[in-house]
């Protein structure tokens, strides 16, 4: 008899143990998803006054909720926005090298698309400042954007990537009303080496304008090479006058005899 009431025990227990553990991981569960519901509820509360343009108020908010959520990949990205908000430019880097790799390019470029300007302008100055890795069609847009500070970083973040087949951009880049931004462009023009540029920045020599003519000339001399020197010579004997000093001082970089003389008589 009491044999079988000890089987009975076991059997029962075993029947009960794989309830037991179900039960635990439910729980689990349900403990998990409430964490997360509280995480989006502080998320929202903190980009409610984000919105409401009260990012110190933001700011505070959202360090009570980082206490309480130290490990939360979504407050951990808001952070970044709210002190670019504040442009709180050192600690917004510092944010952005703490997110895994794989956030990294979302909160960046979440950032150079907001709604604020601040925000915006605070990304590009990031993105240009420190090299961040963004894809080349976002940059790209950013030189519609109606800040011109976004205009001009994205510029000079630009002129840092090669790969970007960004020379016809930054051609409209100088016709901008801004003149800080078409220096940018003149400046990203001569560093991404496209053969092309020398043609684009031609026109753009001007004496009467000596800050921008001496951008253009170092623009030239970067941009020079053997891919242009034919256009570079015929510019340099059917173009403007005006034109000639900046277009022999390129030319004279690939040892041009043509310019030589002409350099030599500017010289004297």
């Amino acid at each position: 008899m009491r044999v079988l009431e000890k089987g009975e025990r076991k059997r029962k227990a075993c029947c009960l143990a794989p309830l037991l553990a179900l039960s635990m991981a439910a729980l689990a569960f349900w403990a998990a998803g409430c964490q997360k519901n509280s995480e989006r509820s502080a998320a929202a509360a903190v980009t409610s006054l984000l919105e409401a343009d009260q990012p110190a108020a933001a700011l505070e908010a959202l360090e009570a909720c980082l206490r309480q959520y130290p490990s939360s990949a979504e407050l951990r990205q808001l952070q970044v926005l709210v002190l670019l908000r504040m442009e709180r430019l050192p600690a917004a880097r510092l944010a952005v090298q703490a997110l895994p790799a794989k956030d990294t390019e979302t909160v960046v470029v979440h950032a150079l698309r907001h709604d604020n300007a601040t925000i915006r302008a605070s990304a590009a100055i990031l993105i240009a400042d420190n090299n961040l890795t963004v894809p080349c069609r976002e940059l790209l847009r950013a030189f519609d954007d109606p800040n011109a500070i976004v205009r001009q970083r994205a510029a000079r973040a630009i002129s840092q990537r090669p790969d970007c087949p960004a020379t016809y951009g930054l051609f409209r880049q100088l016709h901008d009303s801004v003149p800080s931004v078409r220096m940018a462009a003149i400046e990203a023009l001569g560093n991404l080496g496209d053969p092309k540029a020398a043609e684009l920045l031609i026109p753009h020599l001007n004496p009467a304008d000596r800050a921008r003519n001496e951008a253009v000339q170092s623009a030239l001399c970067k941009a020079v090479g053997p891919a242009n020197r034919e256009v570079l010579l015929r510019a340099y004997r059917t173009g403007q006058p005006q034109w000639r000093l900046g277009i022999a001082v390129a030319l004279a970089r690939l040892q041009e005899p043509t310019v030589l003389r002409f350099l030599l008589d500017c010289a004297q």
